[in-house]
């Protein structure tokens, strides 16, 4: 399958008591081909602390649920677009309330999966590219002043990354 789309969402609550809730409006499942009123099927995995959600029935039936692709009017065009609401204890032992996730939509065909983890922040992970002293400096615009600042420093030459 095809990466069609890659978000970062936070887990939202649902109910008393409070539990996580899996809510993806219509860009992911647009992305993944959910059709409203269609079947999406729900594999958690507990080893690699991944949610996978699907539109055909995983090969192995075990541990799976499904759930009903609901929808909501949109305001602007009046069409129904799909939406995946899914909440309960079953995602309570990797997935914490208010936690980032990280959301890839992958399609081939008819066939669509959205695969939901917990989002990794490698902060102590070096991943510098070697330059020379002289091309260590780089320069950031930054929506000031109208581009007076780089406009000057761009005019000194001492930033070779914009030769025209």
């Amino acid at each position: 399958m095809n990466l069609k789309l890659k978000k970062v969402y936070t887990v939202s609550k649902k109910g008393k008591p409070e539990k996580p809730r899996l809510f993806l409006q219509h860009l992911v499942c647009e992305a993944a081909g959910f059709k409203v009123k269609g079947e999406v099927y729900i594999k958690i995995n507990e080893l690699t602390e991944e949610v996978v959600l699907q539109n055909f029935p995983f090969e192995d039936g075990e541990d799976v649920h499904t759930v009903h692709v609901a929808c909501r009017k949109s305001k602007i065009s009046g069409k129904e677009r799909p939406l995946v609401d899914t909440a309960g204890d079953k995602y309570c032992s990797f997935l914490d309330i208010n936690q980032k996730i990280e959301v890839n939509v992958y399609k081939q065909g008819n066939k669509g999966q959205v695969i939901i983890r917990p989002l990794e922040y490698k902060l102590f992970e070096n991943s510098t590219i070697p330059t020379p002293k002289n091309e260590r400096i780089k320069l950031l615009s930054i929506c000031a002043g109208a581009g007076v600042g780089t406009s000057v420093l761009e005019d000194t030459g001492y930033f070779p990354l914009f030769k025209r």
